[in-house]
């Protein structure tokens, strides 16, 4: 079969008819019709493109402490949310609007006057909303906002995502595909690491969410568990991987599980993996999710003292059961191409060059980089392509990626000790 009209009947409205997609497609781009009756996206770009940084600049004033970054696919518009110490530390959004090597931000408006930490951000497709949560108040506090235009309107309650007082660290939050849920993780110093699902309702000032009942998902006997990363798992669907590092007793080292989703409920009954043994740093571990390869990558930095010799393993599911690939040393800038760190949240998909963008810090001369990674296989396959963003350091894991499918280049801001440690943004041109 060659052609579309072998297939669909000559006419009108009939013409309209849907197909099994083979992998991931970008909305708009051409297909190829596949014997079985899939389509495959249509490969545009036949050689080479090396890695660009355009645009760099300041989006908000103050000293940078925590940030995280989704993309509304509804509003086409990048939406950052954040906490620095102009504004007192209150958790804080702003829209920007991408384009062809360039960013436009509109002014940054607080979700919240209360001191916020550890903040972190998702879009979830079906309601159309950005949801936002941070530590605050001794709860993980969660808002749901509503983009029209270039403007962003928070709804005025927040909600726990957990009703247990405590410091809450590293939380991460993420989309259930397909639904109006989110997933958060979170780590209760002192207690552990919690997960939980949450519904999503309302709009505009009425933007709200409620939480089933939170589970413990990572166990290490106490108070010795951070750096949470979290993806859903498109692959098998209903389930998110959670990665995860233990500082201290006889699990020492890094360690992935799947945690299957049903109704409000999310599950601690499959066992989480170790990929690594060896002692992680801070701001070290990093996971995403490939949609076409339906795989997880992982990068996590190993050292007794600081984690920066960086790794990356592939990690596969089938239903609930985890597997992971070869251990694969990263490649990285500078006078030691095998050490990377500051990269917690530097890690995205990008479904145009099919591979990862990774934003990190090298070692030895503590400057902002850029590169990809692919996965084959059950392999990571690292590029030479080395992007430089900045020649100071970018402190304390502020380091996010967030992919553009629209003009299909990813945005990355940072902390930038050069700049009075502001919040900055670039443009990454991807490489592929």
């Amino acid at each position: 079969m060659s052609n579309l009209s072998e297939l669909i009947p000559a006419g009108g409205g009939q013409n309209n008819t849907d197909f099994v997609a083979d992998g991931g497609i970008t909305s708009g781009k051409p297909v190829i019709l596949n014997s079985a009756g899939t389509v495959t996206q249509v490969a545009e770009n036949s050689s080479p493109v090396t890695g660009a940084i355009y645009d760099l600049e300041t989006v908000a004033a103050g000293t940078q402490y925590s940030i995280g970054s989704c993309y509304d696919t509804a509003a086409n518009k990048v939406v950052l949310c954040f906490g620095n110490s102009y504004n007192g530390t209150y958790m804080t959004s702003v829209v920007g609007t991408v384009t062809s090597e360039n960013v436009v931000w509109e002014t940054p408006v607080v979700i919240a006057s209360v001191s916020t930490d550890f903040i972190d951000c998702c879009y979830n497709t079906t309601e159309g909303k950005v949801v936002a949560v941070g530590g605050q108040s001794s709860r993980p506090k969660v808002f749901v906002g509503t983009v029209t235009g270039s403007t962003i309107v928070w709804g005025t309650t927040g909600v726990d995502a957990k009703a247990t007082n405590g410091t809450w660290y590293w939380s991460r939050i993420v989309e259930w595909e397909g639904t109006s849920k989110v997933v958060w993780v979170g780590i209760n110093h002192g207690t552990g690491g919690y997960a939980a699902v949450g519904t999503i309702s309302g709009t505009g000032t009425g933007g709200t969410s409620s939480w089933g009942t939170a589970q413990d998902v990572v166990v290490d006997g106490y108070n010795s568990n951070d750096y949470n990363g979290m993806c859903y798992d498109s692959g098998e669907g209903d389930q998110v991987l959670i990665s995860y590092k233990i500082t201290a007793g006889t699990n020492i080292g890094g360690w992935v599980r799947a945690a299957t989703l049903s109704g409000t409920d999310i599950s601690t009954t499959p066992t989480p993996i170790q990929f690594t043994s060896t002692a992680m740093g801070n701001y070290v571990n990093a996971l995403a999710y490939d949609p076409v390869n339906d795989k997880a990558l992982t990068v996590y930095g190993v050292d007794p003292n600081s984690g920066r010799t960086t790794f990356s393993r592939v990690v596969s599911t089938s239903g609930s059961t985890v597997s992971i690939g070869t251990e694969t040393a990263g490649v990285f800038s500078g006078s030691n191409t095998a050490t990377a760190y500051l990269y917690w949240r530097g890690l995205a998909y990008c479904t145009q060059t099919a591979n990862f963008t990774f934003f990190y810090e090298n070692f030895t001369e503590e400057d902002g980089y850029i590169t990809t990674v692919s996965i084959s296989g059950t392999t990571p396959v690292w590029s030479d392509d080395q992007t430089s963003v900045n020649s100071n350091e970018t402190p304390d894991g502020n380091n996010t990626v967030v992919y553009d499918p629209d003009t299909q280049q990813a945005v990355v801001t940072y902390r930038d000790k050069g700049t009075s440690q502001y919040l900055r943004s670039g443009v990454y041109r991807i490489a592929g």
